[in-house]
């Protein structure tokens, strides 16, 4: 956090005073220039914390990189701080936006500055979706239009097999490859780094955030899933706020050289706990495990669930595997991933593992879509 940040943080006060309502004294968090103020992880500016990278909360106490939890005191959202704090976080996004759309969608496509990205592997929907918004990461920092190709097995089904990956979401582009550079493909095949390196200036936010934004440009869901995303959401009686629940089960149980897979009453416990401390309203489950539907009914709260296929992913052989030998209905399968993770992002605070790539792009797509970090409980691994 060296260097000097005084005429930065001057514009942000200045934002804050023009855009944020006048708060009473004793709501204030934090007084200027007091010694360890903000947990040593932010500036105290008028009264009120501003986080350094990837750290989050009122207080600025959580590192949101390490922890295995985020649940502040109160819901971000009605916390006093919480328009200082969004204008911290959403400063350089414009910007952002606009250089997205300047290098996706340029007046003349030129191959000779695109990275491209083919879909040659059989891999997991939700690892495939973090390495796409790692690759624009890339592309963004090399200033060039990202071009995806390829027929994955997953969506080879009729009606989808031509387009892709973009039966689900919008194009990334208005480009498309005229000549496959397979050296550069093979090379960058899957490449997940382990640190990012944000490629802006203004933006400082953090990893996490950087990343979040990234999922966010990269997965902006199809008119047609748009669509089958309301009507569920209709069907459900989905209202108020909503804690979503991302609990895997099915083939990663098998798999001896994994860690084992938690019970299910460990997930439903913690959910439970999270929907009473912010007093939600209802639990969204997304599972691979239809038997675990089955017991959040016989609880006394309120679970909701979309009316997918779940018995679909219930194998001891990998979904990808079966998805690439055509043993398992490929739109079934696509349909429930793409539902279950739109609707996780739409829930006001998450309960899963992050050391399942589906739960982190779920939270990914979540931090994207509001503008800031939504409390989250990871039972595995930290982000």
């Amino acid at each position: 956090q060296g260097g000097n940040h005084s005429t930065f943080l001057d514009r942000l006060v200045d934002a804050v005073q023009s855009h944020c309502p006048q708060i009473s004294p004793q709501d204030r968090h934090c007084r200027d220039k007091e010694q360890d103020a903000c947990s040593g992880h932010g500036w105290c500016l008028d009264s009120f914390c501003y986080c350094y990278q990837d750290y989050a909360g009122p207080k600025c106490d959580t590192h949101l990189l390490s922890a295995l939890q985020y649940l502040p005191s109160s819901y971000p959202t009605q916390d006093v701080s919480h328009c200082h704090q969004s204008i911290a976080l959403s400063r350089g996004m414009e910007g952002l936006s606009r250089t997205y759309n300047a290098l996706q969608n340029p007046a003349v496509c030129d191959d000779s500055k695109s990275i491209q990205r083919r879909f040659n592997k059989t891999q997991g929907l939700g690892v495939t979706f973090r390495w796409l918004s790692l690759s624009l990461l890339l592309s963004l920092a090399e200033q060039k239009t990202l071009l995806i190709g390829g027929k994955w097995r997953a969506f080879n089904f009729e009606g989808c097999s031509d387009r892709g990956l973009w039966c689900y979401l919008l194009p990334s582009s208005n480009c498309s490859v005229s000549s496959w550079r397979w050296e550069e493909i093979s090379e960058k095949d899957f490449y997940m780094p382990q640190v990012l390196v944000v490629p802006s200036e203004g933006i400082d936010q953090g990893q996490l955030w950087w990343s979040s934004q990234m999922t966010h440009l990269i997965m902006r869901p199809s008119v047609d899933l748009k669509e089958k995303v309301r009507r569920i959401k209709n069907s459900l009686s989905w209202s108020g706020r909503v804690v979503g629940l991302h609990v895997r089960h099915g083939d990663s149980c098998a798999d001896i050289a994994r860690r084992r897979c938690l019970p299910a009453g460990k997930y439903l416990e913690v959910a439970e706990e999270v929907l009473s401390r912010y007093r939600m309203d209802a639990i969204y489950l997304a599972t691979d495990d239809p038997v675990v539907v089955e017991e959040a009914k016989k609880r006394g709260v309120r679970y909701i669930s979309a009316p997918i296929k779940r018995h679909l992913f219930s194998n001891h052989m990998y979904i990808e595997h079966r998805l690439n030998l055509g043993v398992v209905d490929r739109k079934g399968v696509s349909d429930a991933t793409f539902i279950d993770l739109m609707l996780l992002r739409d829930c006001d605070a998450l309960v899963g593992t992050f050391g399942s790539h589906f739960s982190k792009v779920a939270y990914e797509l979540s931090v994207g879509a509001k503008g800031y970090f939504p409390p989250f409980v990871s039972l595995d691994d930290p982000w």
